[in-house]
């Protein structure tokens, strides 16, 4: 998640502002204390303007199409 914002030129607080986290919530989800919710993941997709489903297989919750968690 990091280095795709990074690469797109977002940083923590564009992906906080896309999901409507706290600053707090936020920063546990960027440092991976605490998994994305899949809404997230779609409103991170949609903001870096790419797949959902990329997204998920990048955080583990999608396999192949399927959702795995």
């Amino acid at each position: 998640m990091r280095a795709e914002s990074a690469r797109r030129g977002y940083n923590q607080a564009d992906l906080r502002r896309a999901t409507g986290l706290s600053k707090t919530t936020a920063h546990q989800r960027w440092h991976g204390k605490t998994a994305w919710t899949v809404a997230e993941l779609v409103a991170i997709a949609e903001l870096l303007e790419i797949d959902p489903v990329d997204i998920g297989v990048a955080a583990g919750i999608v396999d192949a199409g399927r959702v795995v968690a």
